[in-house]
């Protein structure tokens, strides 16, 4: 859960180690609108967990109700790996 007007990064823990992915994107979406975008060099990814960081402003402003996050990333051979839409409740 997500709570409005906090600080509080959103965590994601993979099946296996991420931290060689040359790029990675999490996106994400409110009611079919894109409320946020991270690129690898706006999060911490460290073995099998990034970290999305986020701040009050942002939150704030986020409507209540359910959001999806869409994460895809580039691993080392150069291939596009997509992972399962996460569903976080506002």
């Amino acid at each position: 859960m997500l709570i409005q007007g906090t600080n509080i990064p959103i965590q994601i823990t993979f099946d296996s180690d991420v931290s060689d992915f040359k790029n990675i994107v999490a996106t994400m979406w409110i009611q079919g609108k894109q409320v946020k975008k991270w690129e690898i060099d706006d999060m911490t990814v460290s073995g099998t967990v990034i970290t999305l960081p986020l701040d009050e402003d942002e939150t704030r402003n986020f409507k209540k109700g359910k959001a999806s996050l869409e994460i895809k990333g580039l691993n080392s051979l150069d291939q596009t790996v997509f992972w399962e839409e996460a569903t976080i409740e506002i």
